[in-house]
């Protein structure tokens, strides 16, 4: 559904599942371009589905503006949530860190899982690792990232030293369509977080494609969410047939 409120399919990567069905995702998006990475994401590891995608790009912009979500953010995510499920969706995903706390809340509003990108990444890192690192871009990314992982450590009783690392820069680089800049400054920080740390987890899936390009200088574990989101999708869909 585009910010018009119509529904926007990109991808029909179905196969027919068990039960005759094919199940429905609606990616719920705050930035552009990631359709085609969570289409192919879905093709690969859950190749039943078909896919459909929400953009709405007035929620980052008013989180970014705002430092957090604001109540605007709350209602357009409600409405968007409750669309999707009338729609005829199995399952919700939401694709932006800075907003995956209002999950806590919106999740109320509908009858359907609506699941945070961020999670499955946070609690793997904080199962499987003790020096953890999460990279970010912005703030609005960056705090509720490590809010979600302290939280998860809490719950699981796992002890954890947890860093915040703010790549001070690339973001602004990044705004000014200097991407040269950005990937320069990101890669600075995440060369130096490698001796300090036994995981990296990008708190922006957009930072991935600068750890991609460096991956043989980095020897520690670089988590990014949307695979194992899409993987996480896989298990409960498998659940629902």
């Amino acid at each position: 559904m585009d910010k018009m409120g119509k529904v926007c399919k990109t991808g029909d990567t179905g196969k027919i599942g068990k039960t005759g069905n094919i199940s429905r995702i609606v990616f719920i998006h705050t930035v552009r371009g990631l359709t085609n990475l969570f289409d192919e994401l879905v093709h690969m590891h859950i190749p039943r589905a078909k896919t459909y995608h929400i953009l709405d790009d007035t929620l980052i912009h008013t989180v970014l503006d705002a430092g957090r979500p604001t109540s605007y953010v709350y209602r357009r995510l409600t409405e968007h949530a409750v669309a999707a499920e009338e729609f005829g969706a199995d399952v919700i995903q939401l694709t932006c860190s800075s907003v995956s706390e209002t999950v806590d809340l919106i999740k109320n509003a509908v009858s359907i899982p609506l699941l945070k990108v961020d999670e499955p990444m946070i609690r793997h890192a904080v199962m499987n690792f003790r020096r953890i690192s999460v990279i970010a871009t912005a703030d609005a990314t960056l705090n509720p990232t490590m809010n979600q992982l302290k939280s998860i450590a809490s719950q699981t009783g796992k002890e954890v030293s947890s860093r915040a690392i703010l790549c001070n820069g690339a973001y602004d680089a990044y705004l000014k369509g200097d991407l040269e800049e950005h990937d320069r400054i990101v890669t600075g920080y995440l060369l130096e977080a490698t001796g300090s740390s036994d995981v990296i987890v990008l708190a922006q899936a957009s930072i991935a494609r600068v750890a991609s390009q460096i991956e043989d200088k980095i020897d520690i574990p670089v988590l990014s969410s949307p695979e194992m989101a899409v993987k996480r999708l896989a298990e409960i869909l498998e659940k629902q047939e």
